[in-house]
């Protein structure tokens, strides 16, 4: 039995007000008392103070009543349990989006995510990053493999689903980090095909092979900064509500994936397709944003975004034209 065992094992005696010779201790521990008396020793230490009782020869081990309540000090959740934790709750939060729990929700889900912004079991890892709470479900498979993967700076292959809903068997990715941003867990790191840094939606992966080592990420790169840099990419301008039509197929990646924190899904009808609102300045990364997209998406207000989006691709069609 681990340490930690003996411990709760004993306050779980203790706390019904028992009192316990070093005999009774070792006998429930399956210890010897010289073993039983460090155990007593170090829950002592650890509080609340224990009391001690004499009687002829004997010692007599138990706890004030004004201190039962001590003994239910929790310990520490372990890293599996508190990611467990961070997931239900986070997942719960669309639900109390608009009740009067969700301030407590989101407080009970800071308690998770100090302010330095990494996740609580991870707390020595720059590779694990948090800004805000994660609303979409993480297959758990394949989480412990890309986190296998960051730590052990080793190239992945991954079936992924993309923003346009193409699904590919063989994305090839460095991956730098894992984080929670803009409402949704990613993936951080180099894409083989496209020689560039970018985001992958985690509830889009399906399957993860872990391959060969890569040597970690560049000298002196910020994981939470490159995130930050582009969820506020889409600034720098007045602010105007932009609202998109889109397919069903990106709609899937809208509802999976947070773009930009002020993303809301305002209307999802029966065929699929949706209507996606944000609030941001009109800037050139929006309009390439909107672009990425390609028939999958259709800008229906502003019009001066609809504008540039439609000059932008003819000009690229006419590259191509006869």
């Amino acid at each position: 039995m681990a340490r930690y065992d003996h411990l709760a094992t004993l306050r779980h005696h203790l706390r019904r007000g028992a009192e316990l010779t070093p005999g009774d201790v070792a006998d429930l521990l399956d210890l010897d008392e010289r073993q039983a008396r460090r155990v007593v020793r170090d829950l002592d230490a650890a509080g609340p103070p224990l009391r001690v009782r004499t009687e002829g020869r004997r010692k007599f081990y138990g706890v004030a009543p004004e201190d039962l309540a001590l003994l239910d000090t929790a310990e520490p959740l372990t890293e599996g349990e508190a990611f467990a934790v961070y997931m239900a709750v986070a997942t719960a939060r669309p639900a109390f989006a608009s009740s009067p729990l969700a301030d407590v929700l989101d407080a009970a889900v800071a308690k998770l995510v100090p302010p330095d912004g990494t996740l609580l079991f991870e707390p020595d890892d720059a590779r694990f990053a948090a800004i805000g709470p994660g609303a979409q479900a993480v297959d758990p498979g394949v989480f412990a493999a890309l986190r296998r993967a960051v730590q052990g700076a080793l190239t992945v292959t991954m079936a992924y689903t993309n923003a346009r809903g193409r699904r590919r068997d063989d994305y090839r990715c460095d991956p730098y980090g894992i984080v929670v941003a803009g409402g949704s867990w990613q993936l951080v790191g180099r894409d083989h095909t496209r020689d560039a840094v970018v985001r992958y939606a985690l509830p889009d992966v399906e399957a993860v092979r872990v391959g060969e080592p890569f040597g970690g990420p560049p000298s002196g790169f910020d994981l939470e900064a490159v995130v930050r840099e582009t969820l506020g990419g889409y600034s720098g301008g007045e602010v105007e509500t932009v609202r998109l039509e889109v397919t069903a197929g990106a709609a899937a990646s809208f509802r999976r994936k947070a773009y930009h924190p002020t993303q809301v899904t305002e209307l999802t009808r029966d065929d699929g397709t949706a209507v996606v609102s944000f609030e941001v300045a009109l800037t050139p990364d929006l309009t390439a944003f909107v672009r990425a997209f390609g028939p999958a998406v259709r800008v229906v207000v502003p019009d001066t975004l609809a504008q540039d989006v439609a000059q932008s691709a003819r000009a690229t069609a006419a590259l191509y034209g006869g």
